[in-house]
């Protein structure tokens, strides 16, 4: 859905955007391998000042730093449950609200996470109550 709230707000503050459609939800497929190969290729071909990952799709950033494919800047709104760990010496925004519905977590838990990146390069922004949606979803 193009990032949903998340990425029309990127689009609609002036930033280039390069979606990777038609991934499939990892929670049901997992990560393949050629589709990490593939995010890669889309990567080299875009040349992104950043990547960014929201919610479930934090599972093909955590994949790309696991196979050793993406060390640059990266933002994650919410952190996926299969983010461990920060890869070492790569700039990393990780933005995270209490009431996030799918991926609860402490804040504890999440400055644990940010303390495994490197000094200096790891920035959590955590909102205590960020607000209900239109939708009545919490955010």
């Amino acid at each position: 859905d193009r990032g949903g709230r998340h990425g029309r707000a990127l689009e609609e503050a002036g930033f280039s955007v390069h979606w990777c459609d038609g991934l499939p939800h990892p929670e049901a497929a997992g990560v393949p391998a050629e589709l990490v190969q593939w995010l890669k290729a889309e990567i080299d071909k875009v040349s992104p000042d950043l990547v960014a990952g929201c919610s479930s799709g934090g599972a093909y950033i955590v994949a790309l730093w696991q196979a050793g494919l993406w060390r640059g800047p990266t933002l994650l709104l919410n952190a996926h449950p299969s983010c461990a760990a920060l890869p070492a010496g790569a700039p990393v925004v990780l933005a995270h609200g209490s009431n996030d519905e799918f991926f609860k977590t402490t804040r504890g838990r999440l400055e644990d996470l940010v303390a495994t990146g490197g000094p200096n390069r790891c920035l959590l922004y955590y909102t205590a109550n960020s607000g209900r949606l239109r939708s009545g979803q919490l955010s």
